[in-house]
């Protein structure tokens, strides 16, 4: 159908612009310039408050892995039931 066919336009379409969006933001971050305003004495700090989110991501990501019908069998039957 039409509104299909443009769901999945829409949603390449988005895919494209945040692939293209990640690439310059890494490479801002991982190859830029470091701001001469940034304080030289809090970079253990800012390790530590980030540690936390780091690994939440990656037990997430590990049970996904391992469990994937917990994200995948409600997508499907959503998508079932989206599509007819």
């Amino acid at each position: 159908s039409t509104a299909f066919i443009l769901m999945v336009i829409g949603l390449l379409v988005a895919i494209g612009l945040s692939t293209a969006y990640a690439f310059i933001t890494m490479k801002r971050i991982f190859f830029g310039q470091p701001s001469p305003d940034q304080p030289k004495g809090e970079g253990l700090e800012v390790k530590k408050a980030i540690l936390i989110p780091i690994i939440i991501i990656a037990v997430v990501g590990v049970l996904l892995f391992f469990f994937p019908g917990i994200f995948i069998d409600p997508l499907t039957k959503f998508l079932s039931a989206f599509t007819g």
